[in-house]
């Protein structure tokens, strides 16, 4: 950080959080943050952050924190789960996909929401996440998955599913049934 005057307005450190990764982009390449929010860019079904925000994150000692890792629940609830979130519409193939990873998982003994969650953690710039929950028994889930081991087998079978997808190309339109 070297022009923000973070120390004569008593803050410790500055970030940036936007709703679109591809506006924190200009603002992490800055190298004058400490932390960014970036929701929407890093999870078992979107590697957004991989190609640019992660990179210049790492060289630049910036901290990641991932908002939305579990896709607006999906990867908490399984593929039938998408009916609760009404404002994210998978398609069916992605729906298909997601039902694969959970397969897996089940045959690991580990669910879906904790691969999702400690597959963060795999990433060295990741400093927290913000996974969302709707109540607080989601909450203590989201908690208690951090805790599940996961053998390395599990991401054998799991870490060639996780791909990149386009988040407006791959919702059903609104309504749609």
């Amino acid at each position: 950080m070297t022009t923000l005057p973070t120390k004569t307005l008593g803050v410790g450190h500055v970030g940036i959080a936007n709703n679109l990764p591809e506006d924190n982009w200009p603002y992490i390449r800055t190298g004058e943050l400490a932390i960014a929010v970036v929701p929407e860019a890093y999870s078992l079904l979107n590697q957004t952050a991989v190609a640019e925000i992660f990179p210049t994150a790492e060289r630049l000692g910036l901290g990641v924190v991932v908002a939305v890792p579990l896709e607006k629940g999906l990867l908490a609830t399984d593929a039938t789960g998408q009916d609760r979130y009404p404002q994210r519409r998978f398609s069916p193939e992605i729906l298909a996909h997601v039902a694969r990873m959970e397969e897996f998982c089940k045959q690991h003994g580990v669910s879906l929401l904790a691969a999702a969650l400690q597959f963060l953690v795999r990433q060295p710039v990741v400093a927290a996440s913000i996974p969302g929950a709707r109540s607080v028994a989601e909450a203590r889930a989201n908690a208690a998955a951090g805790s599940e081991v996961i053998h390395d087998a599990l991401w054998d079978d799991l870490l060639p599913l996780v791909r990149d997808w386009d988040r407006r190309q791959h919702r059903q339109p609104e309504g749609a049934v």
